[in-house]
């Protein structure tokens, strides 16, 4: 707590429009480059060069920071980054190589890339009402990496808003491997999803390895519950991909988040066409919102032929007054299904049976009607015959 106290000590200082986060970021520099310049944390994280001389020359009023070659961190310095925000026995040479193309990490991360796809291998099958796809191993681990070059991770309280990804399994094996350690402690992942079938799944995963998750079942058609109000430093989301399912799960997300400024929420979701996309920066306008980077082809999946295979990565920092701008409970149409309300035929390859699905029938899905079988002949293999 009295790195906190402190920052927010030298923001009231140096009169910051911005909030701690971007004193925390400036610290977080000068400790990985030892030896930077005003202009290039200005140019880093998009700050006027007086403002990086005012929170440096207040660092140095207090011995965090000295001026030698660069700016360094002092002893003291030292000693607040590696232990009060959590870095000590931090792998710099691995992050600093992370920290260049994100398209680099795959033969840096190897091993941890390994595990992921075994175990996005036997997650359970997508639920294509809840608008599930599977996301591939690199990029549920490429979002990690992301959170870590924003500087989202170590220390920080994370919320995994739906995870059928295992964002938070690549996000724990990142920073263990960052701190060669055995258990995650240095970062406290929450996953918060409708779906009982993932957080069990990840609940074994987390009995088999430390990596200090924690799950719990909720539906964003209500208000998250009092215990997650106002508690998480960053926000990772990929949700329904609808307006309605934009702006109901970025507004629970944001009552999730901590009430400040600055704060990372890695947003994924379908390209869409400029009147809807529109619509989508209305919302994050709505929501205080502001877009800080859009990664068009960050996120690959497989099948999901409704988005081409893929979708885009938005990063949104938060201002320090947003707005909720969804009631306290979310009676209508959410899901892709539930608002094209999309009616289709089937025929059994074998007998030739004809079956209607969409939301509104009996069965709701083609793998609903997989699972549960033609009824005629017990076969499981059917031709769309057509969609209206």
């Amino acid at each position: 707590m009295f790195i906190i106290k402190l920052l927010k000590e030298i923001r009231e200082k140096v009169n910051l429009s911005e909030d701690v986060q971007v004193i925390e970021n400036i610290l977080f520099l000068i400790y990985i480059n030892n030896g930077i310049s005003n202009k290039e944390i200005a140019k880093f994280l998009l700050l006027p060069i007086p403002v990086v001389s005012a929170i440096k020359n207040e660092f140095k009023k207090i011995d965090i920071v000295k001026q030698d070659c660069g700016i360094k961190l002092t002893k003291k310095g030292f000693e607040y980054v590696t232990k009060t925000l959590q870095y000590e026995n931090f792998d710099l040479d691995l992050y600093n190589k992370l920290q260049g193309n994100i398209d680099d990490f795959e033969n840096l991360l190897a091993p941890e890339l390994s595990i992921i796809k075994k175990l996005l291998d036997e997650r359970p099958i997508v639920d294509v009402e809840l608008d599930q796809s599977k996301c591939t191993p690199s990029t549920s681990l490429k979002r990690a990496v992301l959170a870590l070059q924003k500087n989202s991770l170590i220390g920080k309280n994370i919320l995994c808003f739906g995870d059928d990804d295992l964002i938070s399994i690549s996000i724990a094996l990142l920073t263990m491997r960052l701190f060669n350690s055995k258990e995650n402690n240095k970062s406290n992942i929450t996953v918060v999803d409708i779906d009982d079938r993932i957080l069990n799944y990840i609940n074994s995963i987390n009995t088999d390895i430390s990596l200090n998750i924690t799950t719990i079942k909720y539906d964003a058609r209500q208000l998250p519950p009092s215990s997650l109000v106002n508690t998480f430093d960053c926000l990772f989301t990929d949700p329904p991909y609808t307006i309605e399912g934009l702006k109901l799960f970025l507004s629970r997300g944001l009552y999730m988040l901590k009430n400040e400024g600055n704060l990372n929420v890695f947003f994924s979701f379908a390209n869409k066409q400029p009147k809807v996309t529109l619509e989508m920066q209305k919302s994050f306008n709505d929501l205080g919102l502001v877009i800080t980077e859009i990664h068009k082809h960050f996120n690959f999946y497989e099948g999901a032929k409704i988005i081409g295979g893929f979708s885009q990565m938005i990063c949104l920092t938060t201002t320090p007054n947003y707005s909720l701008i969804i009631d306290d409970v979310y009676g209508d149409d959410l899901y892709t299904g539930e608002i094209r309300k999309t009616i289709r035929t089937y025929k059994c390859k074998n007998c030739k049976e004809l079956f209607t699905i969409g939301f509104s029938e009996k069965i709701k899905t083609i793998e609903k009607l997989k699972t549960t079988r033609c009824f005629s002949c017990n076969a499981n293999v059917f031709d769309l015959i057509s969609k209206k």
